[in-house]
């Protein structure tokens, strides 16, 4: 990944997201108040991140668009957004796939049922 990604959101939700400099703050608590089960997948998520990847080149990067993924859910945007920051989790981090019940949990946020 080089350089900053921005994504502008329009409607009832404005700003710019730039990773690299977006800091996420209690995200997994809004997660775990809304929905538990997608709370258990994040923490299922977070734990392989960090026993995989750790010190790794795009550290990172990875933790920049695991925040990113965690702050849309917790904030409820929009599928494509959720899409977007999941795709380039799954690029940096290819082996989250083999999570089943967690990727299937996270995936049904924006995938059509």
């Amino acid at each position: 990944m080089v350089g900053n990604v921005r994504i502008n959101i329009g409607g009832n939700q404005s700003g710019t997201i730039v990773m690299g400099n977006y800091i996420v703050k209690d995200s997994y608590n809004k997660l775990l108040d809304n929905d538990e089960a997608v709370a258990e997948a994040i923490s299922v998520i977070d734990d392989h991140i960090g026993n995989n990847y750790q010190g790794s080149e795009n550290e990172a990067a990875i933790k920049d668009i695991f925040q990113q993924l965690q702050n849309g859910i917790a904030n409820k945007h929009d599928a494509h957004i959720l899409k977007v920051f999941w795709d380039g989790l799954i690029t940096l981090t290819p082996t989250v796939n083999t999570l089943t019940n967690a990727v299937s949990t996270i995936t049904n946020l924006f995938t059509s049922k």
